[in-house]
């Protein structure tokens, strides 16, 4: 599973007809994760994260994905 952080950001462009704010997305790749995919019995209809605490420390330990059939298992 790759995981990428979206940022919307706004910056002031100056001068000329485009001049003014505007908004735009930039993606930072977060990273990669090893995961087991596992049939989910049906397409999936929100996104969902299942975290388990080990330890008294939070972790991710499913995430399923609106309109796959699958789940991602970490």
């Amino acid at each position: 599973m790759r995981l990428t952080e979206l940022k919307k950001l706004q910056e002031l462009m100056p001068g000329g007809e485009g001049a003014g704010w505007y908004t735009y997305t930039q993606e930072n790749n977060a990273g990669e994760v090893k995961c087991k995919v596992e049939p989910a019995g049906k397409t999936i209809q929100a996104t969902t994260v299942t975290v388990a605490n080990e330890s008294g420390s939070p972790r991710i330990a499913q995430v399923a994905i609106k309109g796959e059939d699958v789940l991602h298992v970490l």
